[in-house]
């Protein structure tokens, strides 16, 4: 299996174990899933058109392909990567708690 990567940074370069990394073919996600499951504001939605490149899955942690046990507040751990069309460009914090938003976990 080739795993997913965001540039040069992927589940083993983290130090990840391989059982959490996903695989490159489902890795992909669109920018439009996230605006168009709730409203956002349209500096959100700029922020995702025009400063988001591609959003990666990288890794996703649980405690059925780790070594760890399941918490009760925090059942499972996503890595993302987040590629900027703006190399220089800060993180855009909104976009990040936007995917954070709609994870169940």
């Amino acid at each position: 299996m080739t795993i997913a990567s965001c540039g040069s940074v992927s589940a083993s370069t983290l130090g990840l174990p391989n059982s959490t990394a996903i695989p490159a073919a489902k890795a992909t996600l669109p920018k439009g899933l996230f605006a168009a499951k709730i409203p956002i504001s349209a500096k959100t939605k700029q922020h995702l058109v025009s400063g988001i490149e591609s959003i990666t899955m990288l890794s996703l942690m649980r405690a059925s392909n780790t070594a760890l046990a399941e918490g009760r507040r925090i059942p499972e751990v996503l890595v993302i990567g987040l590629r900027l069309h703006d190399r220089n460009a800060e993180i855009p914090k909104d976009i990040v708690e936007l995917i954070a938003m709609q994870r169940r976990s």
